[in-house]
């Protein structure tokens, strides 16, 4: 095979571009094979999928690795060109529940007008699906590679990433340059470098316990709790605001409280996920709630009996940023252009794997195929042409990327 490196521009994009739309008809069927395989999490059963990506690594000749923190739940890294890792891709395996609204069977894909439909087409099989014909590609151009570039199939990302990325990255094993993760949608027209943290709190109010029949002998938890949600939909958060990011926002997402219809409950709590901004920091969030808890206790101020509202942090996810100048960032634009694909550099206001990888010194961006709006949606679908030209700005990342 004729070495694309000596090849001019146009035409090694028209290989390029040739090599990636033949193999759309085996995409788009291993695809569907991911997708009939029911990895949800929890329980996750990784192991499940990842029998065909092992299949995958063998028949092409890549050399790969499972590493598994708990039975069943596996992750997989398979390695192309020599040296140093130098870009890791890595897709997970894992979906999240089918749940309820589904036109077709979710687990039996289907494809309509070059779309496939099914749990986890998008989020995040058909990426990894095209990331095994990139794979194919990079094996018979592996000695025109700058490096090692390193396709990863994760485990556990829906449910923390303990399992997964947080795993492979804290042991040292994915330890490359750089990282892609394809997992933030946007049909190739965005680049994400900037989340937003996230950070849990458990909201406790404490009242007094009393009989059903005889409420003014308590002070009732409940009735606190929720004028404090109340008010904090007005909450006015001190930040700074960011080019790339949108405001901060908070949402309960659990409650719980009471032990009995006939019993004033003394106390109850609610565990607040808050998105926040690189300008703010668990202590500024906590100001601001307690000043709501303050404007709260001032409608119990007249109450015979002693109350509270306390708060707990269940989670630290701190933001992320990365440099705009970073030269990932220039040739995932200049790469993609070449396929007449322009991505814009964005801000999300949800998390992928790339916190994880930062923070242990991987430049990781988001850059991904797909319909955003679907995520987690029924009749989640993807487009298969999108995973054809992803595959081909890939490919061509790869090959120019430098050291």
């Amino acid at each position: 095979m004729k070495l694309l490196k000596f090849l001019k521009p146009f035409m090694q994009n028209q290989q390029i571009q040739k090599f990636f739309q033949s193999r759309k008809k085996y995409l788009t069927e291993l695809l569907a094979k991911l997708v009939a395989v029911d990895t949800t999490n929890p329980p996750g059963n990784e192991y499940k999928a990842a029998k065909i990506v092992e299949a995958e690594f063998k028949k092409l000749k890549i050399p790969y690795k499972k590493y598994e923190a708990k039975k069943g739940r596996t992750n997989l890294v398979g390695e192309i060109g020599k040296g140093k890792q130098l870009l890791v891709i890595a897709s997970h395996l894992d979906i999240v529940p089918a749940g309820k609204g589904w036109k077709t069977d979710p687990f039996k894909p289907v494809v309509k007008q070059d779309k496939m439909y099914g749990r986890g087409v998008l989020d995040n099989k058909g990426p990894l699906a095209a990331t095994l014909v990139l794979a194919d590609f990079l094996k018979q151009h592996e000695k025109e590679l700058p490096g090692k570039i390193l396709i990863a199939a994760v485990a556990d990302e829906e449910c923390g990433s303990a399992l997964g990325m947080e795993y492979l990255v804290s042991k040292k094993i994915l330890k490359a340059k750089y990282a892609i993760i394809p997992d933030i949608g946007g049909n190739l027209k965005a680049i994400s470098i900037a989340e937003k943290g996230i950070l849990n709190v458990v909201a406790r109010a404490i009242g007094k316990q009393g009989h059903g029949a005889y409420p003014e002998g308590g002070l009732n938890a409940i009735d606190l709790l929720s004028q404090f949600l109340v008010k904090l939909r007005k909450i006015r958060w001190h930040y700074k605001k960011h080019k790339l990011l949108s405001a901060p926002t908070c949402s309960a997402g659990m409650i719980k409280g009471g032990d009995a219809p006939n019993v004033i409950p003394g106390e109850t709590e609610a565990v607040l996920n808050i998105r926040y901004l690189p300008s703010q920091n668990k202590k500024t969030i906590l100001t601001d709630l307690e000043k709501v808890a303050r404007k709260t206790a001032r409608k119990f101020k007249k109450s015979p009996f002693k109350f509270d509202l306390q708060f707990d942090i269940a989670l630290d996810s701190a933001p992320l940023e990365v440099d705009k100048k970073t030269p990932l960032i220039k040739l995932i634009q200049s790469s993609a252009k070449t396929f007449k694909i322009k991505p814009k550099i964005i801000g999300q206001n949800g998390t992928t794997v790339c916190k994880e990888l930062n923070q242990h010194g991987i430049v990781a961006v988001g850059f991904a195929p797909g319909e955003e709006s679907v995520f987690h949606q029924a009749n989640e679908y993807i487009d298969l042409q999108e995973l054809v030209d992803f595959s081909a700005v890939l490919a061509k990342i790869c090959l120019e990327l430098k050291e």
